[in-house]
């Protein structure tokens, strides 16, 4: 039987002030990287003036909705600076993915962007792990907190994906708590990204690990029954949509994401929030892979039965459609308000760009025709022009 890595999870802090365990590093240098929606916050003035205040902090950066280089240039000299026994992410996705560059940074004083980016995607930096990071996640969605993975835009626009277990938080804290005030757009977008987060990673092509399956399948089952709930303001659900998400970024870490990821680089372009996108791509990728025998155990697992894996696998997708529509989340991109002009006709070039990114771990290589009729469903809906 051929030999398969499984990385595992960070150490995990749940429950309601969980935040407060960051009063363990009382001693040690702490740099703090937080999003700036969360700056203004209650929850932030008590990290810094009650856990934190027997503490050595200074906060490196305040992040935006998505990290891009020039966001982080200001950062670098900040945590050269300071020197870092901890650096601690404060926030979503991008918080914790700044944090990460930040750490390579910290630890290579003589690198630019150059060094960092320059290779394949799977880095291997030499770094000593001197840093200790940790995440503290405050929506439900990304999986940063739990996987070795950071995204981030270049100078030109351009999506940047840099994988290496080195630069994985080795603690994340999760506080109920600090989901009690998220806007109901953001728990269900953000859900949609937990959501395309495992469900594509169960169509990679290097999800051979039985533990990364098994965890993928229980993680989608859990988000399909509670993301609703969550939505509607179910407390119980809400807590255990955040530990969905962190077991999501589980199985990305120990596979990759799907076919829906890897085509969702126009969302930056179009400036739309990728939980929204990755959310919306997963309904018709989906359909696309009918029947796939992962989607088809999950459909099973869901209590959806049928005459063949089809109409299983068909029953699951007309749940997911259901359930986006009762949330009030756009079918779309028309739905959603894009413009015609500023997508269809660049629908050639997103397709050119997938042939060189490549859909890399993707059981499926679509064709240009495939690829084709896939970008118009995203636009039109089903019914595609």
């Amino acid at each position: 039987m051929k030999m398969l890595n499984y990385y595992p999870m960070p150490e995990a802090v749940i429950g309601d002030d969980a935040i407060a365990d960051l009063c363990r590093y009382e001693g040690k240098k702490i740099g703090l990287v937080v999003d700036r929606g969360i700056s203004g916050l209650p929850c932030f003035a008590r990290v810094c003036n009650e856990i934190l205040k027997d503490c050595m902090y200074k906060v490196l950066g305040l992040v935006g909705q998505e990290p891009t280089m020039g966001e982080i240039d200001p950062m670098i000299p900040q945590v050269r600076d300071y020197a870092p026994d901890v650096i601690v992410a404060i926030g979503g996705g991008a918080a914790i993915d700044t944090a990460k560059m930040l750490l390579v940074f910290a630890e290579k004083p003589e690198w630019g962007w150059d060094e960092v980016t320059r290779g394949p995607i799977n880095k291997n930096y030499g770094l000593s792990g001197r840093i200790q990071l940790v995440a503290v996640p405050t929506t439900s969605g990304t999986g940063s907190e739990a996987s070795s993975c950071a995204v981030l835009t270049d100078y030109n626009g351009g999506k940047v994906v840099i994988i290496t277990n080195e630069i994985g938080p080795k603690k994340a804290i999760l506080d109920f708590k600090l989901l009690e005030t998220l806007p109901k757009k953001v728990i269900a977008y953000s859900g949609l990204d937990a959501l395309s987060h495992v469900m594509g990673a169960l169509t990679c092509n290097n999800i051979l690990s039985l533990p990364a399956k098994m965890n993928g399948t229980q993680v989608a089952v859990t988000i399909l029954h509670n993301l609703e709930k969550s939505f509607n303001g179910d407390i119980t659900a809400r807590a255990v949509m955040h530990c969905a998400a962190f077991k999501a970024g589980e199985t990305t870490k120990n596979t990759s994401c799907g076919l829906d990821h890897n085509l969702d680089r126009f969302a930056k372009e179009l400036k739309l929030p990728h939980g929204y996108v990755s959310g919306l791509l997963l309904l018709y990728t989906t359909n696309y892979l009918i029947p796939h025998k992962n989607y088809v155990e999950l459909a099973e697992q869901m209590g959806f039965d049928g005459q063949n894996d089809e109409e299983k696998q068909k029953k699951l997708l007309d749940y997911m459609f259901a359930m986006y529509k009762r949330m009030g989340v756009p079918l779309s991109l028309k739905e959603y308000g894009v413009a015609e002009e500023d997508y269809i006709p660049h629908i050639e070039r997103f397709i050119e760009e997938d042939k060189q990114v490549g859909t890399m771990y993707t059981v499926c290589h679509p064709t240009d025709e495939e690829l084709r009729r896939l970008y118009l469903q995203f636009y039109y809906g089903m019914e595609e022009k």
